[in-house]
């Protein structure tokens, strides 16, 4: 089936799930909060380097093209008037794939912006090296020695995202949140809103079954004030565009 058809039949099945979740919450008088957990823009990166936390790394031209189309469509996920909270990661290509967001859904809700460290990059071993280094090992970040305290375990990628949302969803009232983040912080959101094991395993499942996150993927959460994830949905591929060359 066409990607674009599926993307469509998702898209409405999220909506029609949504506004169930809504009304059943609403009768209840429960809080519901939606989760959408974006990864930035492609970054411009002519080396292949993993750039990690390095500085500097901006998004690509493509990238930029993908990041307007992403907006576009989050912007048809939100009413007139909605109140948005837009968090990003502090590395400088999810700020910058973050204010494309926030180019296009201001025009229409009222959006509130703010960096939060509890959804940076991964720490891992192979930051500065070659990207073919990191291909040769299957993308396996998480193997380096168990006495090496420098790197991040995935686990521990879980446990800062999760205590990330949780801080936001105890501070702030605002029941529509957008997390521009990176990879293995929404495998972490992935398995938490599938009620997977937070574990490494659990994220090579996903990974082996091709739902890694694409850069500019769109995840679904939606989750009730005491934390417990209601529905989770995301689809493998970007959004579509089209280039005149």
């Amino acid at each position: 089936m066409d990607y674009s058809i599926c993307n469509k039949i998702v898209e409405n099945f999220n909506k029609i799930t949504f506004n169930l979740c809504k009304m059943w919450m609403f009768i209840r008088r429960k809080r519901l909060i939606k989760i959408i957990a974006v990864r930035h823009a492609d970054v411009h990166n002519p080396k292949k380097i993993v750039h990690g936390r390095k500085p500097g790394y901006y998004i690509s031209n493509i990238g930029k093209l993908y990041a307007v189309k992403l907006a576009n469509e989050l912007h048809d996920c939100y009413n007139i008037m909605d109140d948005v909270l837009l968090v990003s990661s502090p590395m400088l290509h999810a700020q910058q794939t973050s204010q494309i967001i926030y180019n296009s859904l201001k025009t229409k809700c009222n959006v509130v912006t703010c960096l939060d460290e509890k959804f940076n990059e991964v720490i891992n071993q192979y930051e500065g090296e070659k990207l073919e280094a990191l291909v040769e090992n299957k993308w396996q970040i998480y193997n380096f020695p168990d006495n090496s305290h420098k790197f991040e375990t995935f686990e521990k990628v879980c446990d800062r995202t999760i205590q990330g949302i949780r801080n936001i969803i105890m501070k702030r009232e605002c029941n529509n949140i957008i997390l521009v983040t990176h990879a293995d912080v929404i495998m972490a959101i992935r398995c938490w809103g599938l009620k997977k094991k937070l574990c490494n395993e659990s994220r090579l499942s996903l990974q082996q079954d091709g739902f890694y996150p694409t850069t500019c993927s769109i995840t679904h959460v939606y989750v009730n004030e005491f934390m417990q994830p209601l529905y989770c949905s995301f689809i493998k591929k970007p959004p579509s565009i089209s280039i005149s060359i």
